[in-house]
């Protein structure tokens, strides 16, 4: 009886802990839905529904008549007559395929469904090698690591997506469930196939990934070639083939080439690759292959340092504490590393050491304060596997201490609630990009978008710098504003649609000087029309309009 109701506490415990992470991931598409605070989400959002709706990913701009290729916002590109996505297509197509069995209302959601799925399988992996208090204690700091959580919030990123596909797909190859728990000869293969599913998806997702992950299955292959299944890794391929396959052919379909994407080139994403060094120069030839973001150690060292340790002091101490502690107790004879803790530490070191050069060395300028370090930086996205990993020395020194402990479950308590606090707060409160911050902003958002529908024309065409985000879709947009094609689009579109110009307020002497001598030039001039704060709606005017009237 005793043994029945701790099952019952337990499944309520759980039960209770999924809405609750159902419900903390969901804060910003359950509070200020429709709108998001980066150019990627609102493209991922956008093409999301497209698929969900047409199966398609492009859509044709009627303005791009009259400037070819100059009407587009931020995280799109235009490829011959369409306007297709920047980045890779895994993400809109997958949360499109969503949208299209649940209903288009349920595609922001789909990313807090399956963080709580990672974590699951988090808990499954770590548990198949290092017990089952390890796997709920890292399953428990993953679930509310700021960054996994902030990540999780922002519904339209594709890299806890990604990340949730690669934990799967070791658990499937690595714990093989379903061969441990079938005793058929059908079970390696279908282990196989459920990974290499999974692990198609993720490189779908996120293909520049490939990089570490050929490099860490390479590894685990090495150290366990006396062992390897091969009906699983052969049916695994098979799979991750097969799922990755249509990806190619939607490619092909987009951009007129299997491998090519909507990146182009670096400079379009408003990001610069950093080197030219000693670094670029022992690579030579191969960089633009291995590192195409650029190669400079140096540069990634400081912002990792910045980002990966100095973001959350806290969470670093800790970490490095428990790898130092574990290393020391090993070294004095005082602990054995198993096979498995073992190619973890190699297996962590790796993919750190890769992950931080190769997006390290990119000089990302996601912010209009290049100096400003905030919870919303790529870094931390592109990083999100670190963290995870970071998570298994806490759990295992935790689980080590937590028999040594006096009142151990006090101190245990005590203890997670004050790192749900803290995660909590860094979450939402953090300087500039913290969650109740973004709410503030798209909120405000939807109010700008909702003021100047009642006053643009439908058919009118916004330029503007960084409005795009949230002005489109309900106004093709062109962007930057002080860029050469968009003063050619400025011109070119003036003669047969409205044109406007969104942005921070320009100051008087600019104002004036586009009136009185830049614009004229063009046969154009540009009269304010509304302030929202501190920026306002302006309306491109031709002279000759003027004249007459």
């Amino acid at each position: 009886m005793e043994k029945k109701f701790r099952k019952l506490i337990w499944l309520g415990l759980s039960i209770a802990a999924v809405a609750f992470l159902l419900l903390a991931y969901s804060y910003l598409p359950l509070t200020a839905p429709g709108h998001f605070n980066s150019p990627d989400e609102n493209a991922n959002y956008y093409f999301s529904r497209l698929f969900a709706e047409k199966q398609v990913l492009h859509f044709f701009d009627q303005p791009n008549l009259f400037s070819p290729g100059n009407v587009f916002p931020r995280s799109m590109a235009v490829v011959g007559d369409f306007t297709v996505p920047v980045g890779f297509i895994g993400a809109p197509v997958l949360f499109g395929s969503a949208g299209l069995l649940f209903g288009e209302a349920s595609i922001p959601f789909v990313t807090p469904v399956l963080s709580v799925l990672g974590v699951f399988g988090w808990f499954l992996l770590v548990r198949r090698y290092f017990g089952k208090t390890v796997g709920l204690m890292a399953a428990g700091l993953l679930a509310v690591h700021p960054i996994w959580w902030y990540e999780s919030a922002r519904t339209l990123q594709p890299n806890v997506l990604f990340t949730v596909m690669v934990i799967w797909a070791a658990y499937f190859w690595l714990a093989a469930p379903l061969s441990a728990k079938f005793d058929s000869k059908l079970s390696p293969v279908a282990d196989g196939l459920a990974g290499g599913l999974a692990l198609g998806l993720a490189l779908a997702v996120r293909t520049s990934e490939v990089y570490w992950i050929g490099l860490v299955f390479t590894l685990v292959a090495v150290m366990n070639r006396r062992k390897l299944p091969w009906v699983r890794m052969a049916s695994g391929f098979f799979s991750a083939t097969l799922a990755f396959v249509p990806f190619l052919s939607i490619n092909m379909d987009l951009y007129g080439s299997f491998v090519r994407t909507g990146y182009g080139s670096v400079a379009s994403l408003g990001s610069s690759a950093a080197g030219g060094g000693l670094g670029m120069k022992l690579i030579g030839p191969l960089q633009p292959y291995l590192f195409p973001l650029g190669f400079a150690p140096r540069t990634a060292a400081q912002h990792f340092w910045s980002y990966g340790l100095g973001f959350v002091p806290w969470w670093s101490v800790a970490v490095i504490g428990a790898v130092g502690w574990l290393v020391w107790l090993w070294r004095q004879r005082k602990i054995k590393v198993s096979s498995a803790g073992g190619q973890w530490f190699l297996v962590a070191a790796v993919v750190t050491v890769w992950l931080v050069v190769f997006y390290g060395s990119w000089v990302v300028r996601d912010n209009p304060d290049p100096s400003a370090v905030t919870i919303g930086s790529s870094y931390f996205r592109y990083w999100l596997p670190l963290f995870v990993l970071s998570t298994l020395p806490v759990a295992v020194v935790l689980r080590r201490l937590y028999g040594t402990w006096p009142w151990r479950r006090t101190v245990m308590t005590v203890g997670a609630s004050a790192y749900l606090l803290a995660a909590a707060f860094t979450v939402f409160y953090s300087s500039g990009e913290g969650l109740f911050f973004v709410n503030r902003e798209v909120r405000r958002y939807a109010a700008v978008v909702e003021d100047m529908d009642g006053i643009l024309p439908e058919d009118a065409v916004v330029v503007t710098d960084s409005a795009d985000k949230y002005v489109f879709p309900a106004r093709s947009v062109v962007q930057p504003f002080r860029s050469a094609h968009a003063r050619r689009a400025i011109v070119d579109i003036q003669r047969h649609l409205p044109v406007y110009y969104y942005g921070i307020t320009l100051p008087a002497q600019d104002y004036r000087w586009l009136r009185e001598k830049s614009l004229p030039a063009d046969g154009l001039t540009i009269e304010a029309v509304k302030s929202y704060d501190h920026e306002t709606l302006y309306r491109f005017d031709s002279l000759s309009d003027r004249s007459d009237e």
